[in-house]
């Protein structure tokens, strides 16, 4: 009972016939008796002063003559008529009467001649298997309810001649998939498509310049309409109950929006324009379920400029409202790839707000941040080989010297993997907190595989599978390196380098020195250790064969280096590491042999 609005406007704004009107189905019953016309079996007779019908033993209607067909109260002489399947209207015929074919519920199809220029209301009305009707360019207007109750009409094309389309003229049209109206027609009435449950779509012309009262109301299919930039009202009910309506472009044209526009609608937010000085009660944010009431639609947002009947609107109805003005980005810049080296890339920012400003700062591999030249939405560039890999943010500012900061976008080079930010040493403050590592990479559907090596372990796959990895630090754990494998989707690959997590105010050895051989006298020996901890410092110790102490080197890295002589021979090396806290861990004592 959702069309409880039109019965409304049909009994406020529909034309009267004979002193009687036409209501919807709800309040009028078809097929009640009326006069004898209903049990008529004539074949033959006037239905104008000069235009005569007859009916052939196989349903087909024909009428006949010049000039203008009778208009009627219902009872025309084919009222209710089973018997008529369908009907040719003879050239030299000028109009279809009022009720000329009211309720002739089996015609299945009409010839309508270019003689005529006008289709009375509820002409067609009530004509339950007519599917399709072809108007001649001659017409110039559709009256009111002329075809609605059509229920199998499927399409109707409507000449570039019609200046006028009836209040309710296809109302409740069920079948009525798709409507062009011509850009012709300048006035289009109360209700006209309501009802009309499997339109999906609509276009109204530029020569529109209102919206009547439930023009399109309870359209359940209609997902997109354009509402052209002449329109500069959109009435009550307007687009109420077009529940599978999520998004409208209300022009600037418009100044106000009725009641009920759009409650029920599919829609959760809209953008009013500053020309809006009236928005009506119930217009917008609101849905009515089948008990009648009205029921705000949770999170409904309305957009707008402050100081506006939008902000009033959203202000006075407890909806969130946004200002269209302020700073915001609304479209971010995308990653962009070069087909080859050297081939010309761009990042675009979209931003919301006044007298904007736009700053693009750009950091290569291995380097910095650094502001380019660029002062447009737009930023474009060569990715050379040396770029590749680029990332590129933009800083939007007003006009009031606020800014925001879009997200960082990265360009690379087809068929390439490239790790653009390595992850870093991670150090937790206590045992058990979470280490969290994080790489970011460019190429083309990327797979990540992380890898890990705790203290006198060997390197073992994770289960991650994104570009971060969290695993909490404890005691055991103390030390782990980790490092990520980046995958493209043609198995291509890249590595990290290896990151260490480690727990605050310790220092642990990740890796001992091991014993090195040389080839002859006089070759040298490197000695390695790896360690983490806070602002490490590196002591070397050596002691030779027939020494009973040990002597501290000069060597201050992670690395000792001796050219080992036949004196050397068998020469011991120690590494003591130590903290910022002077806190300190030895490593294993290794040697260096001759071979």
């Amino acid at each position: 009972m959702k069309l409880k609005k039109l019965c409304s406007i049909a009994l406020a704004a529909t034309m009267m016939f004979g002193g009687t009107a036409l209501l919807p189905e709800d309040t009028f019953t078809f097929g009640t008796s009326i006069s004898a016309s209903a049990e008529s079996t004539a074949t033959s007779g006037k239905c104008g002063e000069n235009v005569n019908w007859s009916l052939s033993d196989d349903g087909v209607l024909t009428i006949s003559g010049t000039g203008k067909m009778y208009d009627y109260s219902y009872a025309s002489p084919f009222y209710y008529r089973t018997d008529i399947k369908s009907v040719v209207i003879n050239s030299g015929v000028t109009s279809i009467g009022r009720f000329a074919f009211f309720n002739c519920i089996n015609i299945t199809s009409v010839v309508v001649p270019s003689s005529v220029i006008s289709i009375g209301g509820s002409a067609f009305s009530g004509c339950e298997f007519l599917t399709s009707v072809t108007v001649p360019s001659s017409v110039t207007s559709i009256g009111n309810h002329a075809f609605d109750y059509c229920k199998s009409l499927t399409s109707v094309t409507i000449p570039n001649s019609v200046t006028s389309i009836g209040d309710f003229a296809f109302y409740l049209c069920t079948s009525l998939k798709s409507i062009t109206i011509p850009s012709s027609v300048t006035s289009i009435g109360g209700g006209a498509f309501s009802g009309c449950t499997s339109l999906a779509s609509v276009t109204i012309p530029s020569s529109i310049t209102s919206l009547g009262e439930g023009v399109f109301q309870s359209c359940h299919s209609l997902t997109s309409v354009t509402i052209p930039s002449s329109v500069t009202s959109i009435s009550s009910s307007a687009f109420s109950d077009c529940e599978n309506l999520k998004s409208i472009t209300i022009p600037d044209s418009v100044t106000s929006i009725g009641e009920q526009a759009f409650s029920s609608s599919g829609l959760t937010s809209v953008t009013i324009p500053s020309s809006v000085t009236t928005i009506g009660e119930k217009a917008l944010g609101y849905y009515y379920p089948d008990d009648y009431n009205y029921y705000k639609v949770i999170g409904f947002t309305i957009k707008g400029v402050k100081g506006s009947a939008a902000e009033k609107y959203a202000t006075d109805n407890g909806f969130v409202f946004e200002d269209v003005n302020a700073l915001k980005i609304t479209k971010q810049p995308k990653n962009a790839t070069a087909l080859k080296a050297g081939d010309k890339i761009s990042f675009t920012v979209e931003a919301t707000g006044t007298g904007l400003k736009y700053e693009w700062y750009i950091k290569d591999v291995g380097g910095d941040w650094k502001k380019t030249s660029a002062a447009t939405s737009s930023y474009s560039c060569q990715l050379t080989t040396a770029r590749n890999g680029r990332q590129v943010f933009c800083k939007v500012i007003d006009s009031n010297g606020k800014s925001v900061r879009s997200n960082i976008a990265v360009g690379n080079i087809a068929g390439t993997v490239i790790v653009v930010e390595q992850p870093k040493d991670v150090t937790v403050s206590k045992a058990g907190d979470t280490a969290v590592f994080t790489v970011k990479g460019a190429g083309r559907t990327l797979k990540y595989e992380w890898y890990i090596k705790d203290p006198g372990g060997d390197w073992k796959k994770t289960g991650a599978v994104t570009n971060q990895y969290d695993i909490p630090i404890t005691a055991a754990r103390n030390g782990r390196q980790v490092f990520c494998k980046i995958i493209d989707f043609k198995g291509r690959s890249v590595r990290t380098n290896v990151v260490k997590a480690n727990i605050a105010g310790t220092v642990v050895i990740m890796e001992q020195p091991k014993n090195v051989t040389v080839a002859k006298a006089g070759d040298t020996a490197t000695f390695t250790v790896k360690a983490v901890g806070h602002g490490m410092k590196y002591e070397w110790y050596i002691k030779d064969p027939g020494k009973t102490s040990w002597t501290k080197t000069g060597a201050t890295s992670n690395k000792y280096s001796v050219s080992v002589t036949k004196a050397r021979n068998g020469r011991q090396v120690f590494c003591k590491v130590i903290d910022f806290k002077n806190r300190s861990v030895r490593s294993n004592i290794v040697s260096a042999k001759i071979k």
